[in-house]
């Protein structure tokens, strides 16, 4: 079952983005996924607090990350002070204590 609006506002995500489509947008859509950006020096220090940004996406069967449209890329508008460090959550994947952390360099959008 694929819902219509993002599955991310309950435990553990508590996300309060309204996103949500009235009909899922093509075939390649799989699931929901939850990103969330983080700002700072080092993987290490990539905690909640430094979280600058979350949005929920759509996830393609070929792995791509795409808007609630299916086709364009998350759009985020926030300064970077450091390095940028992108958490994917993904609702039916859950790993406890933590997890991998994949940098963005010199970009502030996610996606294909």
């Amino acid at each position: 079952y694929l819902p219509l609006s993002q599955p991310f506002d309950q435990p553990p995500w508590n996300y309060a983005g309204t996103e949500n489509v009235a009909s899922i947008p093509n075939s390649d859509v799989v699931d929901w996924i939850l990103v969330e950006i983080r700002d700072t020096t080092d993987a290490q220090y990539a905690t909640g607090s430094t979280a600058v940004a979350q949005q929920a996406g759509l996830l393609l069967k070929d792995g791509t990350i795409t808007g609630i449209d299916g086709s364009s890329k998350l759009p985020y508008n926030f300064s970077v002070k450091n390095s940028l460090f992108a958490l994917i959550y993904h609702r039916n994947h859950l790993q406890p204590g933590g997890y991998t952390l994949e940098i963005l360099s010199g970009t502030r959008r996610l996606g294909g």
